[in-house]
């Protein structure tokens, strides 16, 4: 059984569906044109058959061009278009071919293309919009709906893809083969749904009507991985008995079963000969392991020191891994002097220069990969995102280079709005944008597209109140998006910092789309608003719902902003073990061990210091709150300011950086009223006397703290400053009693 394919019966039927219908389409739609225009298109067409697209799309082209272009060609240059991955084009060919069609034609094709080409697109709103049309005007067929179940489940609104896939079978008139093809359909949204027995049920009538016992297999083994099921020997046995070691110990390093995994690429080393280095290295980085992963691909390339695939795997796990961006660098210069048209290793040389904080060069060197290939699309997209005070006008000028832009305004609203990172734009930027866009809402005030756009870069600038609106007049739009708009209004909400409304609306996602873990996001909205009380309750509800997430993470935040030093070790202790590579879990462990005097934080620190960690993720300024070496925490912040200032502006209400907030100097830079720190006497005229008792039992446990590390001097000399400022860090963790005010 192959555990990876990349082509699906139902995709094949579908294709097969498509040309039949074209055939159709083409059959009825003859016309007598001038003799230049239909030479051309019979150049097109024979272009076209011998899947030459590029050069068939162009001669439609210019058969559009002359005016003499039926609705046939039309529909022909769509097609092209769709063959090319440009669906935008298509979606507008395909319509301007149903505006000339008459009685001869079929108009349903249209409709079966155009949603098959935003589904391609991941348009998913375009897929229920078109669909919802196609049934008013009477064309609904298995064809459209099988897209509109699929998107469903693209869109975890599994209840109502299982009943689009039922109400498909309950009118289903072909073979055995395509029932089956529904039926695990049905498997799969069950199987998110958290529902593994019924499930189970849905595989096996799909395995009763086609014994394919390949995907029968696939499915089952893939269910009981990840919902733990069985112990793996046993899946193996059952599902995979007639599988290489190789494709074994992919399946479970798939579904993170990362040891057992590395025990099968040894087998498959052992008993069948094959180097399984680059796999069991693959294995390590997905472990969290990456200095193992780079020995495994360094010992590689030493064998062999023009292997480019091992090249560009070791640069990005030195870029994304390790933080050694010169030497990433450095290795992607020498792919593409090997190879001068590797477009993606040029990509690569980008992601290190952005990540070694030299963002002026991004754009230009996505510029290049652009002039080594025109149609990546992504290219374009960062070319646009990684320039800085780039107005929509401008950012629409370079968009247009590509071969696949489209002509109206509403396809090329769609592409512009892929472009967007609130994170990296400038107040200027986002502006621009969002001018742009309050022009297409003056269009269509119920785009859901443009409204979620808008919202996007509204919640970006602060104004919080018109980012609600635009979400919730989105959510009025569509059902199938519905956890998208409301994941949307409850960013709002959180930014906004009304965290009673935020998990009110993460709830709804619990419920909307059945997803668990949308209840953890309700407790991380308790855990901000310092409702520690009710945030454990939502963690132990996600664990009552068979969540399968570890939430030792969740627990750690608890106990950092609870002061329990000991839980935050263990929970930390906990969490790394899954995520040994986290820099904000190594901060707290040895906050941890610094608070309660004991060995080993000096180690913690140093492996935190092994790794040159991008100043682009905002976990680096937090960890180094946490341990409070606050000169560098300002360096990382000023950083933010300059270069993605939405990061900036977010980090400043984020309760895990509350050291931070206690520093003077930080405050003046960010804008912030200076803080002040009330001692016991000034406290107790103000608070209750519960909240008195409490301030005196903390000022007692940072005494407490302050004799255990004079006493065991827990961080030599030898950690000279870094170690220092740890300890400080730690009182003023002690002493603040300021929580986060996301």
């Amino acid at each position: 059984m192959k555990t990876r394919k990349t082509k699906k019966r139902e995709t094949l039927k579908r294709v097969a569906a498509g040309v039949l219908a074209s055939a159709m389409f083409l059959g009825n739609c003859g016309t007598v044109l001038a003799a230049d225009a239909e030479t051309l298109r019979m150049e097109a067409k024979q272009a076209y058959d011998e899947a030459d697209y590029e050069t068939a799309a162009k001669l439609y082209a210019e058969l559009i061009a002359s005016g003499d272009a039926n609705a046939t060609d039309f529909w022909n240059a769509g097609r092209c278009e769709e063959s090319l991955n440009f669906h935008y084009r298509a979606v507008e060919l395909y319509d301007r071919a149903y505006e000339l069609m008459t009685d001869n034609n079929r108009p349903e094709a249209v409709y079966e293309q155009k949603i098959r080409s935003m589904y391609n697109a991941q348009e998913y709103w375009y897929v229920e919009k078109y669909v919802l049309e196609a049934m008013q005007l009477g064309y609904e067929d298995n064809y459209m709906l099988s897209y509109y179940g699929d998107a469903l489940l693209k869109c975890k609104q599994y209840e109502k893809a299982i009943s689009v896939y039922q109400n498909i079978l309950d009118n289903y008139t072909g073979d055995d083969s395509g029932r089956a093809n529904y039926r695990r359909a049905i498997g799969n949204c069950l199987k998110n749904m958290g529902e593994p027995e019924l499930a189970a049920q849905a595989y096996e009538e799909m395995y009763a009507l086609d014994e394919d016992s390949e995907t029968y297999r696939e499915r089952m083994a893939a269910l009981e991985l990840e919902y733990k099921l069985n112990d793996v020997e046993t899946i193996v046995f059952n599902y995979m008995s007639d599988n290489t070691y190789e494709e074994i110990a992919e399946t479970l390093s798939d579904y993170d079963y990362y040891e057992e995994a590395l025990l099968y690429y040894e087998k498959a080393e052992s008993e069948d000969g094959a180097d399984m280095r680059s796999s069991r290295a693959d294995t390590y980085y997905s472990m969290g392991l990456p200095k193992e992963a780079a020995a495994l691909y360094e010992e590689l390339l030493t064998e062999n020191p023009e292997d480019t695939v091992v090249m560009n795997k070791l640069g990005a796990i030195y870029c994304d891994g390790l933080g050694r961006y010169e030497e990433a660098g450095e290795l992607f210069n020498q792919v593409v002097a090997l190879h001068p048209d590797a477009n993606g290793s040029k990509a690569n040389l980008a992601v290190a220069a952005r990540k070694s904080g030299h963002l002026e060069e991004v754009s230009d060197l996505y510029r290049e990969v652009i002039e080594m290939d025109d149609t990546y699309l992504k290219a374009y997209n960062y070319a646009v995102m990684y320039k800085k005070d780039i107005t929509a006008e401008e950012a629409l000028a370079i968009l247009s280079g590509y071969p696949g832009w489209p002509e109206t305004e509403e396809m090329q609203a769609l592409m512009l709005a892929d472009t967007i990172n609130t994170s990296y734009m400038t107040k200027a930027t986002l502006e621009s944008y969002l001018a742009y866009f309050r022009e297409r809402l003056v269009e269509d005030g119920n785009h859901y597209y443009f409204l979620t756009t808008a919202g996007s870069l509204l919640r970006g600038l602060g104004q919080y109140e018109e980012a609600l609106s635009c979400y919730e007049k989105a959510l009025n739009q569509t059902e199938m998006l519905t956890y998208y708009a409301t994941n949307g209004l409850g960013n709002s909400y959180y930014a906004n910092q009304d965290y009673d409304m935020a998990a009110g609306q993460y709830e709804k996602n619990a419920r909307i789309a059945l997803n668990k873990d949308s209840i953890l996001s309700v407790a991380e909205c308790y855990i901000a608003a310092g409702q520690y009380d009710r945030a454990r309750s939502e963690i132990e509800h996600y664990l009552d719902e068979g969540g399968l997430e570890d939430v030792s993470y969740y627990y750690m935040l608890l106990a950092y902003q609870e002061e329990d030093y000991e839980a935050l070790l263990t929970n930390a202790e906990q969490y790394l073990k899954g995520a040994p590579d986290s820099l904000k879990g190594k901060a707290y462990k040895a906050a941890a061990l610094t608070a309660l005097g004991k060995e080993g934080a000096e180690e913690v620190i140093a492996d935190i210091d092994s790794v040159r960690y991008a100043y682009e993720d905002s976990d680096v300024l937090i960890a180094e709150s946490i341990l409070g070496r606050l000169d560098k925490a300002r360096e990382i912040y000023q950083f933010l300011l300059d270069y993605y200032p939405g990061d900036a502006r977010e980090i400043l209400h984020d309760y895990e950086i509350r050291n931070l907030l206690t520093d003077e100097k930080f405050c003046e830079m960010a804008g912030l009223e200076t803080p002040h720190l009330e001692s016991a006497e000034e406290k107790a005229g103000e608070e209750t006397a519960e909240q008195v008792v409490a301030y005196e039992n903390v000022s007692k446990a940072e005494e407490t703290s302050a004799a255990n590390v004079s006493v065991t001097n827990v961080i030599p000399a030898a950690v000279g400053v870094g170690g220092a400022a740890v300890l400080i860090g730690i009182a003023a963790v002690l002493v603040s009693k300021r929580k986060r005010a996301q």
